[in-house]
């Protein structure tokens, strides 16, 4: 019964120096799916987005098994996507990284980090692109 409760606690301490399974975000504020498909300037600037965000990751030796893209349409404003992100530092043991330049404009760029995984968060305003709301691109991936 001892061993068990000793294996238990190192097993635990084990768990907790790891990390334990990275939470997944939840969609931003009133969000819905968005499929970057097609000619439209939104979805071209999406696809840039994958291709820069991506490379970026490979570069910090992000593994590709790894990468989950999420594409959502919000109404919700710029201020509240990032109270959305940052509360992700409050509840669930990420930490925003400081070398993305926040918001720019009518883009925003934000990054997190929990243990080994990391996650981009690229914010855009699609009306002056001829959309609506705005256009949010999570990548995330593990080293």
């Amino acid at each position: 019964m001892r061993r068990r409760v000793v294996l238990m606690l190192i097993t635990t301490a084990l768990l907790a120096a790891c990390g334990g399974p990275v939470p997944e975000a939840a969609p931003p504020p009133g969000a819905a799916p968005f499929e970057p498909t097609g000619s439209d300037a939104a979805a071209q600037l999406v696809r840039t987005w994958q291709q820069v965000a991506w490379q970026a990751m490979e570069q910090d030796l992000v593994k590709p098994e790894t990468k989950v893209e999420r594409f959502y349409r919000t109404d919700a404003t710029f201020d509240e996507i990032a109270a959305h992100y940052d509360g992700l530092v409050q509840t669930a043991g990420w930490w925003k990284q400081k070398r993305l330049p926040g918001r720019q404009g009518e883009f925003m760029l934000l990054g997190y980090e929990h243990g080994l995984t990391a996650m981009v968060v690229g914010v855009f305003d699609a009306a002056p692109l001829g959309g609506s709301g705005r256009i949010v691109y999570t990548l995330t991936g593990s080293k």
